[in-house]
């Protein structure tokens, strides 16, 4: 080989290992720079959901997978709002409110306990109001913890497992919906609330409580909040009512996800930076770092359209009425002086998170029943759903009768040709009269409607 063929090899080998060693080191500062991202998010987030989560934490967590814990394929979270530390009974929950996930449905429902409802509170000998089973958990926390004693209270009375809790204080829920960048709800009615309290967040950030007031006015229709008049919009209750303040709250968790979501925040660092770093002073939960991971991934799917919402409440054809207990303290109870009918609410809107068309009744008909409550008795009809879907009915609906009647009747809309589901329905409400029709023959199989016979036995 000539020297000049030589000295071009040598020439172009030189400029091989330099590109190799370009492609090295261009790949090393691509490492080095995801690995600063990777370190940022991860000793940011980590203090943080450190603070959240009841138990221990490893950065290794989010690189685990993990399946939630669930009874039937549905898990239960028992979602808190309180004050917080710097709010005079800041440990006592304004909102109690347990939502239900279905994993095989992809459908969500949730139910509001209200804050007064009187019960017995888990792991003590004391009754008092639903708002203080967290309160006494945290005064007691060296043998339990506030979110365990709530998840057992609202248990025992919902009569199915509370899997999880999660509880933000106001300067929580103010700063993430601020983070968020607001959010957009329908106000269906306009809140001009003349006594909401003069409450104020001091240089620090910290709640401040006052004894002044602060009117507070949302008119009717579509509004973007911010943090604090989502809050103030969570929280009135002087001119509506506690249940009124329920279904808000609901509203607001359902437009806070949709947020959330429309802002691609799961692939945005900086933002679940600025997320982590306000919930890690403000919340906490007894997730782990993988459940809260794969609960968020299920959130994403989740059909809102879908999804079932309901207040307890006192009123005509309501579980609870309103009292007064020995202290002379406002206490709702339920009616008939036991848990059973909100027991079973619970169940038929957990089981049946939507109205599924046409379950078949033995392989026979296609059972779509409508139930009337013409007892003058409420709660009869919603003790009655659960028996029918056992059954294999579909219960489209419930509703009051316009009148009340002695005689139950039941309107079939099958033509006769149903006679093994009418066989079922007369087990379950004895001393029926059937009646033949065709009128809404496509949309129902049967409407009942329970007379004063029917005493639910």
């Amino acid at each position: 080989m000539s020297f000049i063929h030589k000295k071009i090899n040598s020439v172009e080998g030189e400029k091989k290992r330099k590109t190799k060693k370009i492609v090295a080191l261009s790949l090393l500062i691509l490492l080095g720079i995801i690995a600063a991202i990777v370190g940022w998010v991860g000793y940011s987030a980590s203090n943080a959901l450190d603070k959240i989560t009841d138990g221990d934490f490893s950065l290794k967590q989010f690189f685990q997978s993990t399946t939630l814990k669930n009874e039937d394929g549905r898990t239960n979270i028992l979602l808190l709002g309180n004050g917080g530390s710097n709010h005079p009974g800041g440990q006592l929950t304004d909102t109690n409110l347990l939502l239900s996930y279905d994993h095989n449905k992809k459908q969500a429902a949730m139910i509001s306990f209200p804050r007064d409802l009187q019960v017995k509170i888990a792991n003590s000998n004391e009754t008092n109001k639903l708002n203080y089973a967290y309160a006494y958990g945290e005064k007691n926390s060296k043998t339990t913890s506030g979110g365990e004693v709530a998840k057992k209270t609202v248990s025992n009375i919902g009569g199915v497992e509370v899997h999880y809790y999660a509880i933000v204080d106001f300067i929580g829920f103010r700063e993430l919906v601020d983070t968020l960048g607001g959010v957009t709800v329908n106000v269906e009615k306009a809140i001009n609330d003349p006594y909401y309290p003069k409450d104020f967040f001091d240089a620090q950030g910290n709640y401040r409580k006052t004894n002044d007031y602060s009117p507070f006015y949302l008119k009717a229709g579509v509004q973007k909040l911010d943090g604090a008049t989502a809050l103030k919009y969570a929280r009135s209750r002087e001119t509506t009512s506690d249940f009124d303040r329920a279904a808000r709250q609901q509203k607001l968790i359902m437009a806070m996800r949709d947020k959330a979501l429309s802002l691609g925040i799961l692939s945005n660092p900086k933002k679940v930076v600025d997320i982590i770093e306000v919930l890690g002073n403000h919340l906490r939960t007894d997730m782990s770092v993988t459940e809260l991971k794969e609960f968020i991934t299920l959130a994403k799917d989740l059909d809102m359209g879908n999804i079932r919402r309901e207040v307890i409440s006192t009123g005509e054809n309501s579980l609870l009425v309103s009292t007064k207990n020995s202290s002379g303290q406002y206490v709702l109870l339920p009616k008939g002086g036991t848990f059973a009918q909100i027991k079973a609410l619970v169940r038929e809107i957990f089981g049946n998170a939507e109205n599924e068309g046409g379950v078949s009744v033995n392989g026979v008909v296609e059972g779509k029943i409508e139930v009337h409550n013409g007892t003058g008795t409420a709660g009869l009809a919603r003790l009655l759903a659960p028996k029918l879907r056992e059954k294999g009915f579909t219960v489209t609906s419930l509703k009051t009768a316009t009148a009340a009647r002695d005689d139950s009747i039941l309107y079939d809309y099958t033509s006769g040709n149903s006679e093994a589901a009418v066989a079922m329905i007369k087990s379950l409400v004895p001393e029926i009269t059937v009646i033949k029709r065709i009128d809404n023959a496509e949309t129902l199989d049967f409407k009942l409607i329970l007379g004063k016979n029917y005493t639910g036995d």
